[in-house]
């Protein structure tokens, strides 16, 4: 019994070592053919050509990234081949091919080291023949004397001699500094190869049958972590009565261990990282933390909760802790830039959709020093509260706007019509389906009684002061105006002030905003946005930035200006874009570019943008904004138990300009937070307030080389015994 149990385990072991000779293993390499990359991560896919007998094999394809993610695995054949097992293993011993570039670094770093110490043998030869001619310039004996002749020789000699040691020495010194650089230069770049180089690679065994010859592909599909995109953009203003172009471009990096060489190239706004699990509310006791069970409170405290969360605060002077608008928020991390926000009117900022983790937080802004927060914790599904407190300090750097021509424009494309009074002339003065076009010239409107948009209006024949042209609903009517192109404005009266020597309509104009073709193929898939370069791009897994340009856009944005002397004594341009919605904008940094020239950085944040985005380009020194206090207006009365301070201030403006400007001014009032404090604005000049948040609102239209000054004036009335902070 015991010799038959013998023989059975044989023959069962000889099945078994048959089966496993049946099948063949195939070690294959293969290259990454398309790479899709999302804001964090990438997925890689592989085509490998197969020609197979019948049979079973073990299919190994080796040299694969170490940190591909084992459950994002999708193995696809052709027709044919069957697949029984897939398996994801790791191999320590064989090396990516960084590592041969790394090796190749170590040799060139062994040749220099020898050289340095051969020369640094020659140096000390040279050293040493200074000793001996040192050592030997002693003249004749202790009994005898030296003839002048023989003395004059012997220094001559020792003269030659010495300079030729100390130059050869000095040499020798040089050589040796310029071998040391680079080898140091050589050494960091090998630091650099092998911090980004795994020591280990990934394998993936794939067994599969055939019972035909099979001729096909299999492919690979499987998400890296290491990988990721950021957007940023350049904003192109060449001319400010013309069209900005909008070019977005994608810095991409990768640090998987594999090159990316000449790939099919995909970027998408989706993030398969991010955590799609359902969140579950659990009980919360009073004075415990709401927070998941497994966690501990030491957890809670120094480990970020994964998933999503929002950063928001406020920016603030912090000698008058008032609110500063437009300041830039740039969030961190290991010093790559992650997302950035702009403060509004109020100062607030607000960013979306962070992944978990502990960043820094940097705000800037013009006549500010920066500010940076340190280890700003992002917790899943929470809320963080940052806020900034400003130092003024900075000196503001001069921007130079390049003054413009505007030509006369004509929808008729000749020079059109024109007027005085009521007087129309010109032979084309009728637009498509009978809209009278009209013009009104800047001395026109100069001499005007009133020199607003509604005196040139009611003065044109065929233009009614309405809602309306003669002839056309507002609705169906685009403005066409001298100085910009498109729907600008909600009214004829507002696309009048942007005339800078007329107003044309025409009720058949398209927009300008458009995209420019280029070679990406652009798709929205729900809230992402996919974008498939065209062409097969390169990037090295060196985790550093190789940049796309994806898309590029030409858009119709109305430029004008803006100014809050109470914070900073100037004019900003700003170019305000609407319908911007359908080009599917990300948030990024952009480079401002005006007339040609770099002017700074700025943020775009689609998210937290209205109906219109606002982009500023910089301070113009050619409009000219003060801000003085009404020394004689500004005191304080005591009357009974109260107490009331009147404050007041004039702005005083100028345009420098030969052309038209449009600004938007704004000033403030503090608001009061209780009762017994009354805040009343007084003496006021054609201003919106907004009584929620004390802003001061005016709309100004300054003709070239036209000065206009404002003024406001409040009282504060309190209690004596109640002290509060107006300056």
């Amino acid at each position: 019994m015991k010799n038959l149990l013998i023989i059975m385990a044989l023959l069962v072991a000889q099945v078994a070592l048959a089966q496993e000779k049946a099948i063949e293993e195939k070690e294959l390499s293969s290259e990454v053919s398309e790479v899709t990359v999302y804001f964090k991560g990438a997925q890689v896919k592989r085509v490998k050509p197969l020609k197979l007998k019948p049979g079973k094999y073990r299919l190994v394809f080796d040299g694969l990234e170490p940190d591909l993610i084992d459950n994002s695995l999708q193995v696809k054949v052709d027709d044919g081949l069957v697949i029984n097992y897939v398996n994801k293993r790791s191999n320590f011993l064989k090396r990516l091919e960084k590592n041969a570039k790394a090796e190749a670094l170590q040799k060139s770093i062994d040749s220099l080291q020898v050289l340095i110490e051969d020369e640094s043998d020659v140096l000390a030869l040279y050293q040493n023949q200074e000793k001996l001619l040192a050592l030997n310039n002693e003249i004749g004996g202790q009994q005898e004397g030296v003839k002048v002749d023989e003395l004059i020789q012997t220094v001559a000699f020792y003269e030659v001699k010495l300079k030729e040691v100390k130059a050869k020495q000095r040499k020798s010194h040089r050589r040796i500094k310029e071998l040391e650089k680079l080898l140091h230069e050589k050494s960091a770049q090998k630091q650099e190869i092998t911090s980004i180089v795994p020591t280990k690679t990934s394998e993936i065994v794939v067994e599969a049958s055939c019972e035909d010859t099979f001729k096909g592909g299999i492919t690979l599909k499987y998400i890296i972590p290491n990988a990721g995109w950021t957007p940023i953009y350049d904003l192109r203003a060449e001319e400010i009565d013309e069209p900005i172009k909008l070019i977005l471009k994608a810095n991409v990096r990768q640090s998987s261990g594999s090159d990316w060489k000449d790939v099919k190239l995909n970027l998408t706004s989706e993030n398969p990282l991010e955590s799609g699990q359902m969140p579950e509310l659990k009980r919360w006791d009073v004075g415990s933390l709401r927070a998941p069970e497994s966690l501990t409170p030491e957890q809670i405290r120094e480990d970020p909760i994964a998933g999503l969360g929002e950063i928001k605060g406020i920016v603030v002077d912090a000698s008058n802790n008032e609110a500063i608008p437009f300041a830039n928020v740039v969030l961190m991390n290991q010093g790559q830039q992650v997302t950035g926000s702009s403060t509004d009117f109020d100062g607030m900022y607000h960013l979306k959709s962070v992944n978990a983790g502990r960043y820094s937080l940097k705000a800037s802004c013009v006549g500010y020093t920066a500010q940076d927060l340190k280890n700003v914790i992002v917790n899943g599904d929470k809320m963080t509260t940052a806020d900034f407190r400003m130092k003024p300090g900075v000196k503001l750097d001069e921007v130079c706007i390049i003054n413009y021509e505007v030509p006369l424009v004509s929808a008729m494309g000749s020079a059109g019509a024109t007027f005085s009074g009521n007087r129309f002339s010109g032979s084309n003065n009728v637009g498509s389906g009978g809209i009278p076009i009209v013009q009104v010239t800047s001395q026109e409107i100069v001499k005007m009684p009133s020199r607003g948009a509604a005196a040139a209006v009611t003065t044109a024949a065929g233009v009614q002061n309405n809602d309306y042209l003669r002839g056309s609903r507002f609705q169906d009517a685009d403005g066409l105006i001298e100085g910009g192109r498109g729907p600008l404005y909600s009214h004829p009266m507002d696309r009048a002030l942007a005339s800078t020597s007329g107003v044309v309509y025409n009720s058949n104009f398209q927009p300008l905003n458009k995209r420019i073709s280029i070679n990406t193929t652009i798709a929205k898939k729900e809230t992402r946005v996919f974008y498939k370069v065209e062409t097969p791009f390169t990037v090295l897994s060196d985790d550093k930035d190789y940049t796309v340009q994806i898309d590029e856009l030409q858009i119709n944005a109305l430029m004008s200006y803006y100014s809050a002397p109470i914070e900073v004594p100037h004019a900003f341009l700003v170019a305000k874009i609407t319908d911007w919605e359908r080009f599917d904008l990300l948030e990024g940094v952009v480079s401002l570019y005006v007339s040609g020239t770099y002017i700074g950085q700025s943020l775009l944040d689609p998210a937290n943008t209205g109906d219109t985005m606002l982009v500023s380009l910089g301070s113009d020194k050619s409009i000219v904004v003060e801000r003085e206090e009404l020394k004689e207006f500004s005191k304080q009365q005591i009357i009974g138990n109260k107490t009331v301070d009147y404050r007041g201030y004039t702005i005083k403006l100028k345009n420098n300009k030969d052309k038209l400007v449009r600004l938007e001014l704004q000033d403030q009032l503090p608001v009061s937070t209780t009762r017994d404090v009354a805040i009343q604005l007084i003496e006021t000049e054609d201003v919106k307030l907004d009584e929620d948040k004390g802003i001061l609102d005016w709309k100004l239209t300054l003709l070239p080389g036209e000065s206009k000054q404002v003024t406001f004036k409040y009282f504060v009335k309190r209690p004596s015994w109640k002290q509060v902070q107006l300056e």
